[in-house]
């Protein structure tokens, strides 16, 4: 039996542009790289379970990624360059995942 956790944290990066939250909303600015990402992290965990037979091995597992269910978001963005606009997105993205599988080697 084999039990594992895996912990990942990033401090994220900056939306590179001249930037800045005003009131709530994204809006230009006059300094560069001023607005950040939210910070990343994940928790996944995992189970191995494996049975030894004479010729082969069977070995069952089930992991859980994002445990904490924490909504790790990213931007994007679309430049439309006809009219000279900028578009800033947000999206999800990792969810809290489940896994199973079985794995069979020879």
């Amino acid at each position: 039996m084999n039990l594992s956790a895996k912990f990942r944290f990033g401090s994220n990066f900056p939306i590179v542009g001249f930037l800045k939250f005003d009131g709530g909303r994204l809006v230009l600015s006059d300094q560069r790289n001023q607005v950040r990402v939210p910070d990343y992290s994940r928790l996944d965990v995992r189970a191995n379970k494996s049975f030894n037979f004479d010729r082969w091995k069977l070995t069952l597992y089930a992991e859980v990624l994002n445990v904490l269910a924490r909504e790790n978001i990213r931007y994007t963005s679309n430049a439309d360059t006809v009219n000279g606009r900028l578009s800033i997105g947000r999206d999800s993205m990792f969810p809290l995942l489940p896994i199973a599988g079985i794995r069979i080697e020879f």
